[in-house]
């Protein structure tokens, strides 16, 4: 609060403020469990669509998916740097949440299977593979990108 001429101005910030300085911070310094904290609290911030009450005019509709990839960007940072600090176990349940709330999104998968590779589960990192295959075969009639089959 700031007291300026009789008056008392009250400084606050949105949750979308705080969600990008959280994770611009996280995302211009190295992995750490204090970048991971901030990508982390940010997430926590993330309720439901952006901007729900606006009308859907294009102005809003830019800006929902803006924010939709900018959270996308913040959760695919949090695992990489969870895996680069040795957290798989954390990266794991985290992405078998995702990859079930997402099964579409291939990065997801990427970042699931490599976190099960790192953690010597090797056996189930074929399995969950083969899930995502399926899913991609079954729901919209293709196949893994060359790069998953890899």
């Amino acid at each position: 609060m700031t007291h300026d001429h009789g008056c008392y101005a009250l400084a606050c910030s949105t949750d979308l403020e705080i969600f990008e300085d959280l994770t611009d911070r996280a995302m211009s310094a190295p992995p750490s469990p204090a970048s991971i904290d901030d990508l982390r609290s940010a997430l926590d911030l993330w309720r439901g669509e952006p901007f729900h009450d606006l009308p859907d005019n294009s102005d809003a509709q830019i800006e929902r998916v803006r924010l939709d990839l900018r959270r996308i960007q913040c959760f695919e940072t949090l695992i990489v740097d969870r895996l680069i600090v040795g957290d798989a176990a954390t990266a794991i349940a985290e992405l078998s949440y995702e990859t079930a709330s997402d099964p579409f999104h291939e990065r997801t998968w990427a970042l699931f299977l490599a976190a099960l590779h790192l953690s010597e589960r090797r056996a189930e990192a074929l399995i969950a593979f083969r899930t995502y295959e399926s899913v991609m075969r079954d729901q919209l009639g293709v196949g893994p990108s060359k790069v998953m089959r890899e």
